[in-house]
């Protein structure tokens, strides 16, 4: 049933039982990242970014556990979840930044970004000399899948080309966002069109204002070993991000 206007959402805890988890912890964050900035939750409670923050930074793996991010706590380490937890840390990053005035940095300082491509090369990969090549793992003793693989490649590239999120950026979308055509925006309740053209703008601006800090990318090993840069949240090529943004933020108007 829908809620009388004007009345406040309800927020809902998890079950007393549950547990952190950096899969969860990442998507939380994602959607409080795109959210932000937005007038109708401008008054919304805000997550407790000082403890996802300590608690994340917790989730690497000391050097006897090969330098790799666990997903709970006094779990073993999982290769996928170097992308959750690097992500979330990079979004952290984003999002406890009080200046918006400047370039905020990336998640470069908060995890060992050597430890955990090494963890990757070393042994998400099964180096075994009768081993089938190809693919990535969780961990040794486990076999590679393509879910392991997508997400440690992600990883991969997030640790070798840390992203900040770029204020100047930001206002260069902002600036060139286009109005799109009225059948592209779907109106929330009691929603204007000039309210819904503020909104996909600042959500268009948010998703693309990542930059990789050039002065800060690492690649651990050989020249081959280096990957491709990806979106800090979607984990897919910039390029191909772009395109699906200015489709659906219909920005692709001739001018």
């Amino acid at each position: 049933m829908a809620k009388p206007e004007g009345t406040q959402p309800e927020y809902r805890n998890a079950a007393p039982t549950g547990e952190a988890h950096g899969g969860y912890s990442m998507c939380a964050l994602t959607c409080d990242f795109l959210l932000q900035g937005l007038p109708s939750l401008s008054g919304s409670p805000r997550l407790d970014y000082d403890s996802c923050l300590r608690w994340a930074v917790h989730m690497q793996g000391l050097p006897i556990e090969g330098g790799g991010f666990r997903g709970r706590t006094n779990k073993l380490v999982d290769g996928c979840y170097g992308w959750w937890c690097g992500s979330a840390l990079t979004l952290l990053q984003a999002l406890m930044s009080t200046d918006l005035s400047t370039d905020q940095q990336g998640c470069s300082d908060l995890l060992d970004r050597q430890a955990l491509q090494e963890y990757i090369l070393l042994i998400s990969q099964d180096l075994t000399p009768n081993a089938k090549k190809g693919g990535l793992r969780d961990k040794p003793c486990t076999p590679p899948d393509l879910y392991h693989t997508y997400y440690i490649l992600g990883a991969l590239s997030l640790m070798q080309h840390p992203q900040k999120h770029s204020s100047q950026r930001i206002q260069e979308l902002k600036q060139n966002f286009k109005r799109p055509h009225y059948s592209k925006c779907i109106l929330g309740d009691s929603e204007s069109e000039s309210d819904a053209f503020q909104r996909m703008k600042e959500i268009y601006s948010r998703v693309l204002g990542w930059e990789v800090e050039k002065d800060k990318e690492l690649v651990v090993g050989l020249v081959s070993n280096e990957v491709e840069p990806v979106h800090p949240i979607f984990n897919i090529k910039q390029e191909a991000i772009q395109n699906l943004m200015d489709y659906f933020y219909d920005q692709n108007q001739a001018n």
